[in-house]
């Protein structure tokens, strides 16, 4: 819980911060919602397919029975540019399920995930036909933490017994996404995104509950996490 605590404090401190910088006039005049200029603000919602990897699966990365581990996710935030036009900071609560199911072990997880993500718009395209400033291209790379909180239904046949299991587990966020101009105010895009627990895989803090006997680490040889790929919706105020 303490780091729970820790993680909301510094949400609060950094948009807290932000809007006194903004304030004290360190503002840009490009275009594309940038600080200082009407839109500089968004709400986002995503929603797509996830891909579950951890204990349950010690064959690699991706499973043979693909399909077994596929699942959804849906997330929405609050998104603002961040002292430069490159730079954005947002605020996510995302929710889903993940899915696993191999060598007599079923996995079926309901997660919630709130997490402070930046975004990073490296590219930009000088304009040729105006004296319009640059206008930066939608491509992005994201990155960030948060923690995730799961509910988990774990069902051993070999064992014939069924765990039911709440855990919590320190996240990271990494992906790539792009996102364009639709209207004045909206934007559609896409996201391949990569979750994925810090430093801990026990019963307690992980995203499948285990190892399910806490001597039997070798169970726990994977970091948990998953993959998503979804759809991106954003509008610009």
């Amino acid at each position: 819980m303490r780091f729970l605590k820790t993680f909301f404090i510094i949400v609060i401190l950094i948009l807290f911060c932000q809007n006194i910088f903004a304030q004290l006039g360190f503002k840009n005049t490009g275009r594309n919602g940038l600080i200082g200029e009407a839109r500089p603000n968004s709400i986002v919602v995503s929603a797509g397919g996830n891909y579950y990897f951890g204990d349950i699966e010690r064959t690699g990365m991706f499973s043979k029975n693909f399909a077994n581990y596929v699942n959804w996710y849906g997330q929405i935030g609050y998104r603002r540019t961040f002292f430069t036009e490159h730079l954005k900071i947002k605020t996510v609560a995302l929710v889903g399920a993940l899915r696993g199911e191999k060598e007599g072990y079923d996995l079926k997880t309901k997660i919630f995930e709130p997490d402070l993500i930046f975004e990073y718009y490296p590219f930009r395209k000088k304009a040729k036909k105006c004296n319009c400033p640059d206008e930066i291209i939608g491509i992005y790379l994201y990155g960030g933490v948060g923690v995730a909180f799961s509910k988990i239904v774990l069902d051993v046949q070999k064992y014939n017994q069924v765990f039911h299991k709440t855990t919590i587990a320190p996240m990271c966020a990494l992906g790539i996404g792009y996102r364009k101009y639709i209207s004045a105010n909206w934007q559609l895009g896409f996201e391949l995104g990569y979750r994925f627990v810090i430093g801990v895989d026990t019963i307690k803090f992980s995203l499948d509950g285990f190892p399910i006997i806490p001597e039997n680490t070798k169970w726990s040889k994977w970091r948990d996490g998953f993959y998503t790929f979804g759809i991106t919706v954003a509008y610009n105020f």
